[in-house]
């Protein structure tokens, strides 16, 4: 079953802070390391994150550099780590990750997250 208090907050954060989201990367850095303190923003650097990227951010499992820090994942394994913690199948992964909307697009990109929750 979806993690819908975690989709949520993907969005809020992406609706604050919209200069974090590009969809067409994981993680990318700006700088090294990219989180220097969990209180600061993790974009101090210009890092930026897509949909999976924000879900691993969020749920504590990446570290300091951007590599996945998750038990039974290497640190580039972005796509299954997401999936677990979003709990989704690979084919709403396929669907939402694969997605390349840009932030002018993000109410289109909202609702293609929101049908393809709820109809798999």
């Amino acid at each position: 079953m979806p993690n819908f208090e975690l989709v949520d907050k993907i969005f809020e954060e992406i609706e604050r802070t919209p200069w974090k989201w590009d969809q067409k990367s994981f993680v990318k850095p700006g700088g090294e390391p990219i989180i220097y303190d969990r209180q600061l923003s993790i974009n101090e650097c210009g890092t930026t994150f897509c949909f999976a990227g924000f879900a691993l951010y969020l749920t504590d499992n990446l570290n300091e550099y951007g590599n996945v820090e998750m038990v039974g994942h290497d640190r580039s394994d972005y796509e299954s780590a997401a999936i677990e913690v979003l709990g989704i199948t690979n084919a709403q992964a396929d669907k939402i990750f694969y997605s390349y909307y840009s932030r002018a697009d993000i109410e289109e990109f909202k609702q293609l997250v929101k049908e393809v929750l709820n109809d798999d």
